[in-house]
């Protein structure tokens, strides 16, 4: 973004230490900002504050042209509403650190441009196709490659001319997380389909192993936030005495929505034994500091609280 700005002209606002929604939101208003850049929590907490305030509405982001998003996947329901509403239409990229930061977009490519429209939006969802001069690859469980069927999940492993060789000082993170022909093991599970689009599915200390299956917690969390009484949503895995690992939602909610409600949603989109063993219905998701959902917090509460699930908790039959 600083480098893009300098390139055009353009002018770039920074709001330091004030990341706050309702900040960012008032920034945006009074620098009539066109192109703005935040993790997915953030643009779900703006249009929340928009919805509550009884003197703000659509006309507050009418300056907006595009919003980008990285971090995490954005959930279905928060890229209709940008669209259709705010008319910002939301675009999605993904890199870490190491790839300084940048390694694919969900920018149109001719031949997807030219699908229907309903396949382009599915498209959107994912993390993109990779930018020029990156190369990308899928690593199964077994240690072969993964094939590109858009299916077959895989961890995923990327190289590029601007992506670290090694970590400073740190031999034994090197030796993990890069390969003797130069691939960086991202940590990321993803699938990559025709198109040459990637989606990723989870990470891999995220992704829940329940006998023996994969479930993925962001799949679940973004229906979930789809739901329309659903405000946050993230899923963790916890240990389980019979199935290793089974999946548990934290939900904040707008009103009165119970965990039945949340099964019935969940099960429109999902095998029984997918759904969360339990809803715990709290005021807020702890978060990072860059806005993600801190998992590891919630993952020592349940802990802390409970220890593991009983196997009569389970829907995984």
């Amino acid at each position: 973004m600083p480098y893009t700005t300098t390139f055009t002209g353009a002018s770039i606002v920074l709001p330091g230490q004030h990341t706050d929604p309702g900040d960012l939101l008032d920034v945006v208003q009074a620098e009539d900002v066109t192109i703005a850049a935040a993790v997915p929590t953030v643009w779900l907490e703006v249009d929340r504050i928009i919805e509550d305030a009884d003197d703000l509405g659509p006309e507050s982001l009418s300056s907006l042209t595009d919003v980008l998003i990285g971090g995490s996947s954005p959930p279905a329901s928060l890229i209709r509403k940008y669209d259709e509403v705010y008319d910002a239409p939301i675009s999605q990229g993904y890199g870490m650190t190491e790839a300084s930061p940048h390694l694919a977009n969900t920018l149109m490519t001719t031949e997807v441009s030219q699908l229907p429209p309903e396949e382009r939006d599915q498209l959107r969802m994912k993390a993109g196709v990779p930018a020029p001069g990156v190369q990308v690859r899928l690593r199964g469980e077994d240690g072969d490659l993964a094939p590109s069927d858009g299916e077959t999940p895989g961890e995923l492993e990327a190289r590029a001319p601007w992506l670290a060789g090694s970590y400073y000082q740190r031999p034994d993170a090197t030796r993990t997380s890069f390969t003797d022909d130069g691939w960086f093991r991202s940590g990321d599970v993803a699938t990559l389909d025709e198109y040459g689009y990637l989606d990723i599915v989870d990470r891999v200390d995220d992704a829940i192993k329940s006998g023996g299956e994969w479930i993925s917690s962001i799949e679940l969390e973004n229906e979930l936030i789809g739901h329309g009484g659903v405000e946050e949503a993230t899923v963790i895995g916890v240990p389980h005495e019979k199935w290793q690992e089974r999946p548990v939602a934290y939900v904040v909610t707008t009103g009165d929505v119970s965990a039945d409600d949340l099964r019935e949603h969940l099960l429109e989109a999902f095998p029984k034994w997918w759904l969360p063993d339990r809803f715990e219905f709290v005021d807020e998701v702890p978060k990072t500091s860059t806005g993600k959902f801190d998992k590891r917090r919630l993952e020592e509460r349940f802990e802390t609280e409970y220890g593991s699930l009983p196997v009569e908790a389970s829907d995984a039959e």
